[in-house]
């Protein structure tokens, strides 16, 4: 009987620790530390934030974010902030970004709505994930160097050192079976086409990274990962800060050449689009041209447009397409918007 009894109280006893150990197991797999400190370490021109709750204000250097806040930056304007000791992110001018998870849980999160986020993450842990959000796209990463954007719709990642996996998204759903993993030295690119069917709008394609992309990285990769950032002083983030400055200043006059290069080829792309596609709006035509033309004709017809060829001939595209016009039936033109 007494080994009957101690067989028991070791058996409940040894029942009951197992319990708690799992019960115990799952306290600690759903607990939830504290969001890491995300500050402002570096700051230039038109920054703005809009907390979760509040009226939007002028940004500050050493202010500290939180989940929910967006930042918004003008022309000729950008922010690097700091999250915790797991990286620094820059918002490029004329960008909305905002602040989704701040690693409380293990997960790192931005939402780009608009613009650019260039991004220096270090190695995270295998619990660990930093990811930057658009409407066309999740890029996922680990550690890593890169920059994503979402312009007019579309959005690119560019790598410069690690790998960024890349999901696609359709009518805003991840469709994971899509994944593309972007390796070191590529840029993918993420065009939605709303004339073919839901399943195939968006694409992906990989091409080498440019050299405006790789020197946009360049000065996010200059930051150095302040040391006990949430008690850091503004005296102590200007001296640290100092080489993204001097990267800054080196690189800008490059990257404002660079960036017209890019928006010409831009231009030209959307312009020869609408002329093949022989059909547009006069919005259309204003935005790829910058100007609507008048063409008034010695017959007494006048057309409106964008002028894309002069000479004996002139070629000027309209709402109905493209139309020519020998030189000699024109009699005058003007800009009239």
């Amino acid at each position: 009987m007494k080994i009957e009894t101690v067989n028991s109280r070791f058996v409940s006893t040894f029942v009951m620790t197992l319990l708690c150990a799992c019960v115990g197991l799952v306290s600690c797999a759903k607990k939830e530390g504290p969001p890491l400190a995300a500050v402002i370490v570096f700051l230039a021109g038109d920054v703005k934030v809009e907390p979760a709750a509040g009226s939007p204000r002028s940004a500050d250097l050493g202010e500290r974010l939180s989940a929910g806040d967006v930042i918004t930056t003008g022309d000729r304007s950008h922010a690097t902030i700091q999250i915790g000791d797991r990286g620094v992110t820059r918002v490029e001018r004329n960008s909305r970004v905002e602040i989704k998870k701040l690693f409380s849980a293990g997960e790192g999160e931005m939402f780009l709505h608009r613009g650019e986020v260039a991004a220096k993450i270090a190695r995270l842990q295998r619990s660990e994930s930093f990811k930057v959000k658009s409407p066309t796209a999740i890029a996922a990463v680990r550690g890593t160097e890169f920059i994503a954007s979402y312009k007019n719709g579309s959005g690119k990642v560019a790598v410069r050192e690690g790998k960024v996996a890349v999901t696609p998204l359709e009518e805003g759903k991840e469709t994971e079976a899509r994944e593309t993993l972007v390796e070191k030295g590529n840029t993918a690119e993420i065009r939605v086409d709303n004339s073919v069917p839901a399943e195939a709008k968006t694409t992906v394609e990989v091409r080498p990274i440019s050299e405006l992309e790789v020197m946009k990285i360049e000065i996010v990769a200059a930051a150095p990962i302040i040391p006990d950032i949430e008690t850091a002083k503004v005296e102590q983030i200007v001296v640290a800060s100092a080489p993204v400055a001097e990267k800054q200043k080196e690189l800008e006059p490059k990257i404002v050449v660079e960036e017209k290069k890019v928006q010409a080829a831009e231009k030209a792309e959307r312009i020869e689009k609408l002329i093949q596609k022989q059909s547009a709006t006069m919005e259309e035509i204003k935005e790829a041209f910058d100007r609507i033309d008048e063409i008034s004709l010695y017959n007494g017809k006048v057309l409106r447009g964008a002028i894309i060829e002069r000479g004996k001939q002139y070629s000027i595209l309209t709402t109905g397409g493209t139309v020519r016009v020998p030189e000699n039936q024109v009699r005058s033109v003007r800009v009239i918007r």
